[in-house]
């Protein structure tokens, strides 16, 4: 939990903060640490005591997909660099509604993490893609803070959206993987041991 915590923490006192205030790709550097990294960091340690069937993940889902696209519509992520209580109610949502995906995925049972992830990685994709092959900038804050880094601003936005794509899109195919393992993993220790006997039986 406290690895979690600190890589939270170092997402806000770092120089990558402040750097997101004048690159998009930094801010979405940003939220993919915080969103595919520190939140899970927290959340496996918070739930990892209790398996249940969990009937409040598609609501975690639905709230998590509502945040990170809320805030990622121009008139509200420019609004974040112009007001700093709209900025701290980004950042406050979106981590919150991060721990409590993670949370509700790790205490799932079955197939539900699994297909859970799934739909995380197919709306996530879905908004990299849309910031890689926009036409034109959708974020007036960046109009000008991008030229001191040698990025025009629709250059900026488009790796913005390859990072949230390609690297966050590499990290939950991985939490794919885990999370389809932990389901069978918790299937071979729910197993009657007497089941176990009587297949061993039957085959010698």
């Amino acid at each position: 939990m406290e690895s979690g915590w600190l890589l939270l923490a170092l997402c806000y006192l770092s120089p990558l903060c402040n750097l997101s205030v004048a690159l998009f790709s930094a801010r979405a550097t940003q939220h993919a640490i915080i969103i595919l990294l520190a939140a899970p960091l927290i959340a496996w340690s918070l739930s990892s005591a209790t398996v249940v069937h969990s009937e409040r993940l598609p609501v975690a889902n639905i709230a998590f997909m509502v945040a990170l696209w809320l805030w990622h519509m121009p008139l509200l992520l420019d609004a974040t660099l112009q007001n700093n209580v709209v900025y701290w109610a980004m950042n406050l949502s979106i981590v919150a509604a991060a721990i409590w995906l993670w949370y509700e995925t790790f205490r799932s049972d079955g197939l539900r993490a699994f297909v859970g992830v799934a739909f995380t990685s197919i709306q996530m994709t879905m908004l990299g893609a849309l910031l890689s092959f926009a036409a034109a900038p959708f974020y007036s804050v960046y109009a000008v803070t991008t030229i001191p880094w040698g990025l025009t601003q629709l250059g900026d936005q488009q790796l913005g959206g390859l990072i949230m794509w390609v690297p966050a899109g590499v990290l939950i195919v991985a939490y794919s993987a885990f999370t389809l393992w932990l389901w069978l993993d918790r299937l071979d220790r729910r197993r009657d041991p007497s089941d176990v006997l009587h297949s061993y039986s039957a085959e010698t």
